[in-house]
This record gives C-alpha cells, structure tokens and sequence, in this order.
C-alpha cells in the first residue's frame, strides 16, 4: 500500500477566500462486488465530485477480512440504536464495503483537529478505523442538532 499511495491525490478545498491542500495523500476504495456501492462510494467532498473508487487491492481485502471479525464479535456484545446496523435482531454480519484511506508520512502531515460531515452516512453507521505503523490519535463524537 506504502507505493500504491504515491500516486494518491492531496485533498484541495476552498477556505476562506484562498485555495488550501491537505498535507496528506488520499484515495477511496469500494469493495469489489459491491453492486450499488460501488455507484455510492463515488461521493462529493467539499462541493466536488470525486472520482470513481479503486477496488480493494488483496493486501486491503485482507485486513478487511480480519477488520470485519472483530467489528461483529464488538457488535454481538451490546445492543443497538434503532437505526443501526443489526438492529431488529437480524443475524447478518457487518461487511466493510468502502475505505477512505490516508498517507501520512511523519508528523508534519498531520490534520490536526478537525470535523468531517459524514452525515449522509445516516444516523448510526459503523465505522472502523485500522491505523497501520505509527500511532493515530482520532475519535468521533455525537452530535446533536436542535431545531
């Protein structure tokens, strides 16, 4: 993966009034067989279309493979919101589908601190984060809107 990313791209959006670009390389993949979210994964990022994911390479299917084992024995131990998956006692499995993967290569490409609009995900998605080499910090939090 370390030399496929070279030709990753460097996120660019508008902040402000100048042009900014992320100090990482980035690419999203979909899960080959995905049907529709193959379609789906092709997604806007700060007012663009992106373009059509790549196809988990076998290295990423791998680890998808190990990923997933762990993301449903954690699913099996607690119950879950209404809107999640499983939800209703269905006894399929979660299944990694889509992959935003990240570059960084040393600290001066960190993002610092920031806050993705991962909304359209709906209102309870599973998501796995799998960090490989160095130590990531990151987390994710709950928002509430009142109206």
């Amino acid at each position: 993966m370390i030399a496929a990313s070279r030709d990753w791209s460097r996120n660019k959006w508008w902040l402000f009034d100048r042009m900014v670009e992320s100090p990482h390389r980035t690419s999203f993949f979909a899960r080959e067989g995905s049907g529709p979210m193959q379609e789906a994964a092709q997604h806007w990022y700060n007012g663009r279309m992106t373009d059509p994911p790549s196809v988990f390479p076998a290295v990423m299917e791998e680890a998808c493979e190990i990923v997933q084992r762990v993301v449903n024995e954690e699913m099996k131990r607690r119950q879950r919101f209404p809107l999640e998956w499983g939800a209703g006692g269905t006894d399929e499995v979660w299944r990694a589908n889509v992959a935003a993967s990240n570059c960084y290569e040393g600290s001066k490409e960190s993002v610092g601190f920031h806050s993705d609009q991962l909304t359209y995900l709906g209102p309870y998605p599973t998501i796995a984060s799998l960090s490989l080499g160095g130590y990531a910090r990151s987390g994710y939090v709950q928002y509430y809107y009142l109206s």
